[in-house]
């Protein structure tokens, strides 16, 4: 999500509203695979630590993600 917001705006205005709804929909998205696992899928379990671990890796790809845009240009 945040590649293609990045590739239709500005590198400047990528604001701190786009970045929580991306962490938002990241947040989201984990819980409700976990939700899946728990309750749909044969043979899979829910996790608290596998929620966290989604949580904890959406703020992070979020905050580093301008640092490796800025690390390797892309040709356009």
């Amino acid at each position: 999500m945040m590649f293609g917001f990045w590739m239709l705006k500005n590198k400047e205005n990528v604001t701190l509203k786009l970045m929580i709804s991306i962490i938002i929909f990241g947040i989201l998205f984990g819980g409700l695979m976990e939700i899946c696992q728990h309750y749909i899928f044969i043979n899979r379990s829910g996790n608290w630590y596998d929620f966290i671990a989604n949580t904890i890796g959406a703020i992070l790809g979020v905050i580093f993600y301008p640092l490796l845009i800025k690390l390797l240009p892309l040709k356009r």
